[in-house]
């Protein structure tokens, strides 16, 4: 049974509300949210927001895909709806991260324990270590780290987490999971700007 939720979205620059279509709640139907860029999108209890690094770029689902399988990219924030996520803890005391477009959760890539692996979409699963991260705050402002609990010998220093491939500041820069070594793997989430 499909149920379609109708809800109001901010526009925070224009400073009014958009009214949104009506959004089923299966993961499996895609969700096409255009407005300007916002700091979130609640539904059903669970609060979506963009999530940015270093250089200005969010988080982006490549293409808007479906797919599992299909890698993160960093892009330009333009509110599209694949590029927001939810960061929900589970019994681990780590966190998945959900897109709010496909439904499904950051992984590495074929459970790569080595460093390097993409980072991709695969349906969620808490008892999968390879999708569990661990937002590790950098004591720089808003910035976090997501550590990978599976990957590079987590939780010693030499732990991997997100950062987009040789330290690109360009769209379409595919992310990986890498030991961490420079700002490039820092992120802030609910931005909007």
């Amino acid at each position: 049974m499909k149920l379609a939720l109708k809800f109001i979205i901010p526009a925070i620059a224009a400073g009014s509300m958009l009214a949104a279509a009506a959004l089923p709640s299966s993961a499996a139907t895609a969700k096409t949210v255009t407005a300007t860029p916002r700091s979130s999108i609640t539904v059903d209890g669970t609060t979506y927001y963009q999530i940015k690094n270093h250089d200005g770029k969010c988080l982006d689902e490549t293409g808007g895909s479906m797919k599992e399988g299909t890698p993160v990219q960093q892009w330009t924030c333009n509110g599209n709806s694949w590029q927001y996520w939810a960061v929900i803890y589970n019994d681990t005391g780590f966190a998945l991260v959900k897109n709010y477009h496909s439904g499904m959760c950051l992984s590495v890539k074929d459970n790569d324990p080595n460093g390097g692996g993409e980072v991709w979409q695969w349906p969620c699963s808490n008892s999968n270590a390879y999708e569990n991260w661990d937002p590790y705050y950098t004591q720089s402002g808003d910035w976090y780290t997501y550590y990978n609990t599976a990957a590079c010998d987590f939780p010693e220093q030499d732990s991997c987490g997100w950062h987009p491939d040789a330290n690109s500041t360009a769209n379409g820069a595919i992310i990986y999971d890498q030991v961490v070594s420079s700002t490039a793997y820092y992120w802030e989430t609910g931005s909007a700007n």
